[in-house]
Order: structure tokens, then sequence, then C-alpha cells
């Protein structure tokens, strides 16, 4: 009798345990499948989120997908990052002291710095929270905005890319192939901003989205609201405001293209600047916009240059400008990024 007890305490004790685990299972399951089936909303601050979004996802983690050129994955090192605030702008000029232009009109898209320059370009991506650009050069480049070319910080993580598209052209199949660009797809986060209407976004193809990583913002109404002698249109102050209030996004890093730099300057709002100069000179060159007095317009100074190895005629040459009110992240310039 003792012995058939023990036999049927613990054949129930296993019946119990199989029950609770079924009902986790279960339960679990249908809160996977709620969550998936959520329709698309706008929240409080018109951020336009997927079906699949999670607004309490770090927008820093790591993708688990790879692209072949990420060199990161196979260094066993990570790097400790320097606290920096603001907007660091980087752009790149071919060596006309005048026109500062940045590509051919004429020639295909392609870089025309070194690799030591696109190392910097690398390391100012790993010391930033985000990287912005605008619309043009996804839709030119089909960049990717990660980092690749050096060692990542703890964690692996990645910069979130930023693009400021007022009309969402990234997703307009018919004229710009929308849906295809890479930072809409990677596994990595991008946060796009515009100015469309609710019922002119309800229009849009979303299709090839990746919507686990991929969010729409549209600030105007709200910083309108709070600004009333502000325009309605997008605008650096505006975007700044939301990354660092809605996204926690406290250093940007703004790498074009032209009129986007130029925006951020002529809005005051850039705290330092690095710009490399290649030893070339393009023959049907696209002018900048930018000089030596929209710079010093927008507060800043050149505070020193380099070169890659010394020998400036052959090598690129980087300049770091500042805001007199500030100075450079570390003692020695070529300290940082």
């Amino acid at each position: 009798m003792h012995y058939s007890l023990i036999r049927w305490k613990t054949f129930m004790t296993i019946v119990s345990i199989t029950a609770i685990t079924t009902t986790f299972v279960s339960s679990f399951s249908t809160t996977a499948t709620v969550r998936k089936s959520n329709p698309t909303r706008w929240n409080q601050h018109l951020t336009f989120l997927s079906p699949h979004s999670n607004t309490n996802t770090n927008l820093f983690s790591s993708s688990s997908g790879e692209e072949e050129e990420d060199v990161s994955n196979n260094s066993p090192t990570e790097e400790e990052s320097v606290k920096v605030k603001g907007v660091t702008l980087k752009m790149a000029f071919d060596s006309n002291p005048t026109q500062w232009s940045v590509s051919d009109l004429v020639a295909p898209p392609e870089r025309f710095t070194s690799p030591t320059s696109l190392d910097l370009v690398h390391r100012l991506r790993r010391e930033s929270d985000a990287v912005l650009v605008g619309v043009n050069t996804v839709l030119r480049d089909d960049c990717t905005l990660t980092v690749r070319r050096v060692p990542p910080l703890e964690g692996g993580k990645q910069p979130v890319r930023v693009v400021i598209d007022p009309h969402l052209k990234v997703f307009t199949r018919e004229k710009y192939g929308g849906g295809k660009f890479s930072l809409l797809k990677d596994g990595y986060h991008t946060i796009i901003y515009h100015s469309l209407s609710r019922e002119r976004v309800k229009q849009v193809d979303w299709q090839g989205v990746d919507w686990n990583h991929v969010t729409i913002v549209n600030p105007t109404h709200e910083y309108k609201s709070n600004n009333p002698s502000s325009s309605s249109a997008l605008s650096p102050n505006m975007i700044l405001e939301n990354l660092s209030i809605e996204f926690d996004i406290n250093h940007v890093m703004v790498e074009g293209g032209p009129y986007t730099a130029k925006q951020f300057l002529q809005s005051s709002v850039v705290n330092r600047a690095i710009l490399i100069r290649a030893p070339i000179e393009f023959v049907h060159p696209e002018v900048s916009g930018i000089d030596a007095d929209v710079m010093s317009d927008a507060g800043l100074k050149l505070i020193g240059t380099n070169s890659d190895t010394g020998d400036d005629e052959n090598d690129d040459t980087v300049e770091y400008w500042c805001i007199e009110e500030e100075e450079w992240p570390t003692d020695e310039l070529n300290d940082w990024p």
C-alpha cells in the first residue's frame, strides 16, 4: 500500500507539472499572437509604428544579420566611448578652396577619400547615438550608415540611422524604387522623419519594410503647438528635440548630403565639424553651398588640421572645427573620434 501511494503521488505531481507547463505555453502563444495582430497606430507624439513595433525596444541593440563588409565581427576588441553630446557634422570635399564640392555631376557616385579617412568616419559613427542623412543620400547611395571598418563598442552597438524624408520617398516604388533600400530591411534601427498628413501616410506602400526596426515620425504638429512662432516644416531643431525626448538620442552625427548639412549649419545647432579634403578636383563639380563664411556664421572656427601621413600633397587633409563655447572632446584632436 505504501509503495502504491508513493507511485500515485508521483504520477499526480507529473500530471500537475505538465498541466502548468501547457497553460504557460498556451498563454505565451496567445500573448504573442495578440501582440503581432495589433493594428498600426499613431501615438500621442504622432509617431507611426508598425504592427510589430515595441515601444520599449532598445534602439541600440545589435542585429543578428551580418554584412559582407562588417569587419567589426572579426575583431575581439571592443572600444570604450568618449561621452559626447550635441551635433557633429562630417563632410568630404575636393581640394578646390573656393567651391567646396562634394561630387562630380557627370561621374557615377563613388568614394574619393582615403581608407584612413573612411576609418575615421566609421569611428565617428561608433561614437554617435545616431547617424543622420537627408533622403537624397539614401536614394543615391543606398547607404547602410553602420559601423563596419573599426571594432564596435561594448555589446556590438550600432548607431540609430535617421533619415529626413518629408514626403517618404524611400517608400515610393514607382519613381524611387522605394522599399528596397538596405536601411529599411537590414535588421538595424532606422527612424524616418516626414511631414505628410495621416491620410497621405495611409496611401504609402509599406511592402518589404522590416517594421520591427523601422519607425516613421511626424513631429511637426507637436513642435508647432509648443513653438507657435515656428514653421510647420521639418527643421533641425524640431528633429533634434524629438530625438532627445522620445528616443534618448543626445549625440547626432550629420553625415550629409550638402543640403542637409547646410540646413543644420544655418540653424546654428552644430557643435563641431570634421571636414575631409581629398587631393582631387572634380571636373564637373557639385558645389555644396558650404564655405568658410557659412561655417563662421554657424559659430564654428577652425581649430586644427591633420593629414593621413604628413604628406600634404597626396593625403586627405582633415579639418577640425568647433564652436567657441566648447572644446574638442579630447586634448589631442587625433584622439577623437
